[in-house]
């Protein structure tokens, strides 16, 4: 799959993040008419943001190597050399079914669906295989090059690929049937300015919502604080297993949101349509429409 078709897909829409404007997209370029903002694309991926940091579940030296590996053994073969130790990881990267609830929702397949943090592409695979059009956003240059070796690899062409931070997403207002927020509310209040983490969380969910078609539907996979591994001793992926906890770094604070009536407060306390428990998952709906939906989920953590 040439690296341009990305960019020339008639479903790709970009918005200015200083003026709100719609974009104009070329192979090597998006750029903005109204305030003459633009950023550069490479290989097929519009890049906003360049990340002064690098986060992943290993070093970066190691994701390099990954890099090298899936592109000239296959992603799949350098990821179970390379990763054999870690079942865990192995998982959430080689199993492309990590949307069991997905057929739940109702939704049709010219859905358009949205990743916040892609990271190595498996839940970005299994939207592809079941809507019409799938962005994949993702801060981590490394994570991102390593999604779109995967999805070239598998010949999947209906995925956007866009290199931004979740805090400030270049796509315009009522664009997205689905938004797919999995382990990253815990972490947004370490990416913010302001002081509370929870106002970066707030803050975070409403831009998210507004991106939102009326009949919308977000969901958002977090550990569950009352899963049972909790009770046995087990920590979150945070390595704090804290609620609340302060991290070491420059940025200080992060606020971990871990259980469903926890995430549903601060769905509703972002401004948005109060939902209902069920279970691990909750059940909620942008607007008044026929259509329910679960806009957050929050799941039993692995032991």
């Amino acid at each position: 799959m040439p690296a341009s078709e990305i960019t020339t897909s008639p479903h790709l829409r970009l918005k200015c993040v200083h003026c709100g404007a719609g974009l104009e997209i070329s192979v090597h370029q998006v750029g903005c008419a109204q305030c003459g903002a633009s950023w550069p694309v490479e290989s097929g991926i519009p890049r906003f943001f360049d990340p002064s940091y690098y986060w992943g579940e290993h070093a970066r030296e190691r994701a390099v190597e990954l890099l090298k590996a899936a592109e000239y053994e296959g992603w799949q073969e350098a990821v179970k050399a390379r990763v054999a130790g870690d079942q865990n990881m192995l998982l959430s990267i080689l199993d492309w079914q990590r949307t069991p609830w997905l057929s739940l929702l109702g939704l049709g397949s010219d859905a358009v669906a949205l990743d916040v943090g892609c990271g190595h592409g498996a839940i970005t695979e299994s939207l592809a295989r079941s809507v019409g059009c799938v962005y994949a956003l993702e801060a981590i240059p490394e994570r991102l090059e390593f999604t779109r070796l995967r999805l070239q690899q598998e010949a999947i062409r209906n995925v956007n690929l866009v290199q931004a931070s979740a805090l400030d997403p270049p796509f315009p207002d009522n664009l997205f049937d689905l938004i797919v927020v999995n382990g990253v509310l815990e972490w947004v209040g370490e990416w913010g300015a302001e002081r509370n983490p929870r106002a970066v969380q707030l803050r975070f969910l409403r831009r998210l919502h507004r991106l939102l078609k009326d009949d919308g539907i977000m969901v958002i996979g977090i550990e569950n604080r009352f899963g049972y591994p909790a009770f046995l001793g087990a920590g979150d992926h945070s390595g704090v297993g804290q609620l609340r906890t302060y991290l070491h770094g420059n940025r200080g604070r992060t606020y971990v949101v871990c259980s469903a009536q926890e995430v549903g407060a601060a769905y509703r306390a972002a401004g948005n349509r109060s939902g209902s428990l069920c279970g691990h998952h909750v059940l909620g709906r942008r607007s008044g429409g026929p259509r329910p939906g679960i806009y957050a989920v929050s799941g039993p953590r692995q032991a």
